[in-house]
């Protein structure tokens, strides 16, 4: 698989990556351990997690499949949120334990014991911040990952606030510039065909910054899945999950039907048009993708060995809206 380099740092990563937010959630540990074993198979060497997801156990679990692989991988893992203690009822539950999140020096320096504790190293590739925490100055947050990566704790730094924006990541470079701080190497952002926003600003910043992007949600909430044609929503799936997210369904119910042609048209699957849409951009380093099976830890490798052209690219931004017209 095609292995692309994060901003200068010599970190080399699969095109496509592993999402391993489901583990220990949705996924219990036999499961979460296949799918890490499967991806490292095909040749995805990338894993992006967070500290927060189960209080800890994705991180746990992920250490436990690598077992004496972890020097064959690249770890991100995140900080910040507020917990995320389990399911009741099937909806998600969170700590509101204040003291176990935010982006301040005390909590960052304890975070990342804890992380690699859980992870079982004694480095981190990718730290990420995971929250915009308004009530800590943005330089103690930098001041403190900048001490990490000179420690040897951590190898390069990345922006994963779920509502960061292209200025709040703008200030945090011009802060780490200003005071000789490790600059953040990677942005992720919640980036797909049916979800364009981040072309309106993030990705123009991110040129800027010379960084790479890491789209989550490759398949906008499972819509790009091919699960859905004709609007039914499986029992089990994402979309009967979250409730919440039916409401878009009818919205993109068109285009997706469009893109399966294209799909189809080209003797791939829908899921897989997404992901080589994506990493076909030079601005990706890798794609997030999450994966419930070993099956589909695969097809999400294939994907990154399809190259679109630029006649397969045009016709997709024909079939799909373009930014802010989707379902973000």
């Amino acid at each position: 698989m095609e292995m692309r380099e994060f901003g200068g740092t010599g970190i080399r990563a699969s095109v496509v990556g592993l999402g391993c937010n489901n583990f220990g959630i949705y996924q219990d540990a036999a499961q979460a351990i296949a799918v890490v074993h499967k991806a490292l198979d095909v040749g995805i060497n990338f894993l992006d997690m967070a500290a927060e997801h189960g209080a800890g156990l994705e991180e746990s679990l992920v250490a436990e499949a690598l077992g004496p692989r972890r020097k064959d991988v690249i770890i991100a893992t995140k900080f910040g949120q507020a917990e995320l203690l389990g399911l009741k009822n099937g909806d998600t539950v969170f700590s509101e334990d204040k003291a176990r999140q935010g982006a301040s020096r005390r909590w960052i320096m304890q975070a990342v014991e804890e992380s690699l504790m859980r992870l079982k190293t004694d480095y981190i590739d990718l730290y990420q911040v995971h929250v915009i925490d308004r009530e800590t100055p943005r330089e103690e947050t930098l001041r403190a990952l900048d001490d990490l990566v000179r420690q040897g704790k951590v190898r390069a730094l990345g922006e994963a606030a779920t509502f960061a924006t292209a200025d709040d990541l703008n200030a945090s470079q011009a802060i780490a510039a200003a005071h000789g701080l490790r600059p953040f190497a990677t942005m992720e952002a919640n980036y797909s065909i049916l979800v364009r926003d981040a072309e309106k600003a993030i990705i123009p910043a991110l040129r800027d910054h010379k960084m790479c992007l890491l789209p989550y949600f490759p398949l906008a909430s499972g819509l790009l899945s091919g699960k859905y044609l004709g609007g039914a929503i499986p029992m089990g799936s994402r979309l009967q999950r979250m409730p919440f997210i039916k409401t878009f369904l009818p919205k993109n119910l068109q285009a997706i039907e469009r893109l399966q042609a294209l799909a189809d048209a080209r003797g791939i699957k829908l899921a897989q048009l997404a992901v080589a849409w994506l990493a076909g951009n030079p601005i990706v380093g890798s794609v997030i993708a999450g994966a419930t099976s070993a099956e589909q830890v695969a097809q999400n490798a294939a994907a990154g060995d399809i190259k679109l052209s630029a006649a397969d690219r045009a016709e997709i931004e024909v079939s799909a809206p373009g930014p802010g017209d989707g379902l973000a």
